[in-house]
């Protein structure tokens, strides 16, 4: 459109997982506050979904989406790709796309600016980082600038895998991470990056904790891993599903509380059920289309988290519930590092329910020190989120 000022957010996952939710949310408001004069688009992995929770953004569809699985649907990806690449020059490749990929690289030609949404996508325990490394790569050939939000890069291995990441993090605009083993990671490729904080943090400073709240669960997140650094997957995976099992039946002792599990990804169900078949007690399972706010509520009402997913520990902050995170990628071990609370942080790989328990028992008896620490974490994503905004004014303006 003619006059047109657009930004274009790509790699939103969305309602479908409640952490990223909370950081489209989170960059969505930003924008529209900050930068009024623009349309928002965003490239989403279900498009219909979030459209239904943000119906002031256009939304198009994941450029590769498909609906078959297996082999047909692998192929019927890789087509997509070379036809979504192709069209950048010749765009009569396009119309062999669906209409909705169409409506995607449409907003990409309009866009002034691409943001590449914050979240940890550019990781290889997914071959679907593949396909959103499309996206960025689409619009760079498109000539446009481009910003990658503050997300977690890496782990990445392979030679070729690692070289396209190469040459798409080269000619980003400004690349934000998150946490110290993504700026390590960056840096490794000889590139620069500025360290920013997680936007969900922001949540810190919005909810209010002066109301005494009644506590009447012990809150977790399961989370269904394929445990990609392992040789015995398996194995692994019992011994933290058992481990899960034993802290909570512990807790529930201790507390005399039901087990509250936060449903944050719709993928973790299978061991989020595996795991609530074992536990001895009352427990309840959260409602899928819980929003993070929804969540935050649940875990004031919560004296303690055992949070396998990271950003159910970022609500946990929020809520000043005291508890452990479950490392299961170097993003939640390098965050909570930058944040002094490491002790508080366990590795999925060499899990055992006397982890959980011994590190869950500190951090309640000095929750008053947990608590400080939260609040230097308040004030300190006041100005780095304010910087990651402030930087795209100044792109646009230059």
């Amino acid at each position: 459109m003619s006059g047109e000022k657009m930004i274009v957010v790509t790699n939103v996952f969305g309602p479908l997982n409640k952490g990223d939710w909370e950081l489209f949310s989170r960059l969505v408001q930003a924008l529209q506050e900050r930068l009024p004069a623009y349309t928002l688009g965003a490239i989403a992995r279900d498009k219909e979904l979030t459209e239904s929770y943000f119906p002031d953004v256009q939304i198009g569809e994941q450029i590769g989406k498909v609906t078959n699985a297996g082999a047909l649907g692998r192929l019927q990806i890789m087509f997509y790709i070379v036809i979504s690449l192709l069209s950048v020059r010749l765009r009569i490749f396009e119309f062999l796309l669906p209409v909705q990929q169409r409506k995607s690289l449409d907003m990409l030609r309009r866009a002034s600016l691409v943001v590449a949404c914050p979240g940890g996508f550019l990781e290889d325990s997914s071959k679907s980082y593949l396909t959103h490394l499309v996206q960025l790569i689409i619009s760079i050939w498109l000539g446009k600038k481009l910003v990658l939000a503050p997300m977690s890069v890496g782990p990445i291995s392979g030679f070729f895998s690692r070289s396209v990441l190469k040459y798409v993090l080269s000619r980003c605009d400004k690349i934000y991470v998150r946490e110290l083993y993504s700026k390590d990671f960056v840096e490794g490729l000889g590139l620069q990056c500025v360290i920013s904080d997680d936007i969900a943090f922001m949540l810190i400073n919005e909810v209010d904790t002066d109301l005494i709240v009644e506590k009447k669960w012990i809150a977790c997140t399961v989370i269904e891993w394929s445990f990609p650094l392992s040789d015995e997957k398996a194995l692994v995976r019992a011994r933290y599903i058992g481990a899960m099992i034993d802290s909570l039946n512990y807790l529930q002792e201790k507390f005399g509380l039901d087990v509250y599990f936060i449903r944050q990804v719709h993928s973790d169900m299978p061991a989020i059920l595996e795991v609530a078949k074992g536990v001895k007690g009352g427990y309840r399972i959260g409602d899928e289309s819980q929003d993070p706010l929804g969540v935050v509520s649940v875990l004031r009402s919560s004296c303690v988290v055992v949070a396998s997913r990271f950003h159910s520990y970022i609500f946990s902050m929020a809520a000043r519930c005291p508890g452990v995170a479950i490392s299961y990628l170097p993003k939640t071990t390098g965050m909570l590092k930058m944040y002094d609370l490491d002790d508080y942080c366990l590795d999925i790989y060499t899990l055992n329910s006397r982890q959980i328990i011994a590190a869950v028992e500190a951090v309640y008896l000095n929750a008053d020190i947990y608590r400080a620490k939260i609040d230097e974490v308040g004030a300190r994503v006041k100005v780095s989120s304010s910087d990651f905004i402030n930087s795209l004014s100044a792109l646009l303006e230059g």
